[in-house]
């Protein structure tokens, strides 16, 4: 039976993408390194929309409101950085 159509293919583990040295990611891998590298800089710009918005109110509660978001938007943002450094090491 045939299970390798193309290179970083298999029918039976769903499909991939080769790497230079000739390892293989899988759709799982891949799905996971897109929420860290597209989802989470997203939520990180929204974040800091929030935070512009919240901060710009008179009320403490929206200043507390702020910080809160401010908080979210910077862990959203370096945690992408943070797989980067730790790729690296690797």
């Amino acid at each position: 039976m045939l299970r390798t159509l193309l290179p970083g293919t298999d029918i039976a583990g769903g499909c991939g993408t080769s790497l230079p040295l000739g390892d293989v990611i899988k759709g799982e891998t891949l799905a996971a390194l897109g929420f860290f590298f597209i989802t989470l800089p997203c939520l990180a710009i929204a974040a800091c929309t929030g935070f512009a918005a919240c901060g710009a109110q008179r009320r403490r509660a929206y200043k507390a409101l702020a910080a809160v978001v401010l908080t979210a938007g910077l862990a959203c943002a370096l945690i992408p950085i943070g797989i980067i450094v730790w790729f690296l090491t690797l």
